[in-house]
């Protein structure tokens, strides 16, 4: 169904609002509402008969291109009908938050969880997955090759959505940082329990990352019309903007400096801070942000859970780090932070290259470690130097 209302709709996207009579373009909109309710519940139904069976029934999901192709066609149903799909997700993450706020809270008195809590927390989880992802397709477009931008269907429906009715757009990004919060509050009280998933971070970072560059300061130079309560939200000028962009600074730093053992989630974490300095408007305001100076500190402080990403990942967090100081302060400010960044790189190689019996040590493991954090910082460094 969702295959046939996807083609019945070509015709009018591939043209203009008028390419179908206002009747049939309300029937199409009434059907791709039904149709994309069914499709969501009918994924949270095999989302949980998964976790019950231990069997997987959606093998086809494994391949990349093909989840992003088929996202992107229920992306474009839910856009069809947007308002009541937003809610409708808006709602289901909202639900599967609380539960699993719940559980972690529950056992704050029960020190274990029984088998039964065990299948709750994993079905709910196996449904955030699901919802995250679909989410991520109907808020933005992929950003790979095109400058991202908030959709026109979607940026219309904030436009005619006029106050005291809560703005959807709003409202649904609210419930994904929420769950962003509830993930960091337990990895810093360190709850490394069935409550957290490495593979639900590394699909909300996915998506943090994803609508961050479409919604989080626009350049509303790209718009003939951008709306008023988008941007009072979520504008370069605004407070509320600024707050948005600290807490996902600090989910990043979170994911990075707390959770020491979970590298992938880690690596995806710098990738983020990477693609948000592509922005002029979020790298202009990064070092107004606590999380970003503390990501910052442990830099330039060796800690080891820096220090342990892969040389790609290392990489493009000096980067970020290059870049973000580049934009901000004085000449003299600029060239005190640049300093206080490429320092450690100097510091490591005197310590590795220095020590006594460097020629002897240099296929040492150890030795070989710190050589290889110090050439991967130097290529950031150099990456940036243009």
């Amino acid at each position: 169904w969702s295959t046939l209302l996807y083609d019945a709709f070509r015709p009018r996207w591939r043209k203009d609002e008028k390419a179908y009579p206002n009747q049939i373009i309300e029937f199409l909109e009434n059907c791709a509402e039904k149709v994309f309710t069914q499709y969501v519940r009918s994924r949270l139904k095999e989302a949980t008969e998964e976790v019950r069976s231990g069997k997987e029934v959606q093998e086809q999901f494994h391949d990349e291109e093909y989840l992003n192709e088929h996202f992107d066609m229920v992306a474009s149903l839910a856009r069809a009908a947007p308002l009541p799909s937003l809610q409708l997700l808006a709602k289901i993450m909202k639900t599967k938050t609380s539960l699993i706020a719940n559980a972690a809270g529950a056992k704050s008195s029960n020190r274990t969880f029984n088998q039964k809590q065990i299948f709750t927390i994993r079905e709910a989880q196996e449904q955030l997955f699901w919802i995250i992802k679909i989410l991520g397709h109907v808020m933005a477009d992929a950003t790979e090759g095109e400058v991202p931008m908030i959709p026109n269907r979607l940026m219309k429906l904030s436009e005619k959505t006029k106050s005291p009715l809560p703005e959807p757009l709003i409202v649904t990004s609210e419930t994904v940082l929420a769950y962003a919060q509830l993930e960091s509050r337990l990895i810093r009280a360190n709850r490394m329990d069935e409550t957290l998933s490495p593979y639900i971070a590394n699909t909300l970072i996915w998506y943090l990352e994803r609508w961050s560059l479409s919604y989080l300061m626009p350049n509303e130079s790209l718009y003939s019309s951008i709306s008023p309560r988008l941007w009072a939200a979520l504008g370069d000028n605004s407070e509320s903007g600024v707050r948005v962009l600290e807490a996902i600074i600090d989910k990043a730093a979170t994911n990075i400096l707390e959770w020491p053992h979970e590298d992938k989630v880690a690596e995806t974490s710098a990738h983020l801070l990477y693609q948000l300095v592509k922005s002029p408007k979020i790298r202009s305001k990064l070092l107004m942000t606590k999380s970003w100076w503390r990501i910052l500190k442990a830099y330039t402080d060796h800690k080891s859970t820096v220090l342990r990403l892969s040389s790609n990942a290392l990489s493009k967090l000096i980067q970020a780090m290059c870049y973000a100081i580049a934009e901000g302060g004085d000449k003299t400010k600029k060239l005190q932070m640049f300093t206080s960044v490429v320092g450690p790189i100097r510091g490591i190689l005197e310590a590795t290259i220095g020590q006594k019996d460097f020629l002897k040590l240099r296929s040492d493991s150890q030795t070989l470690g710190r050589l290889r954090v110090a050439v991967a910082l130097l290529h950031g460094v150099g990456r940036t130097s243009g």
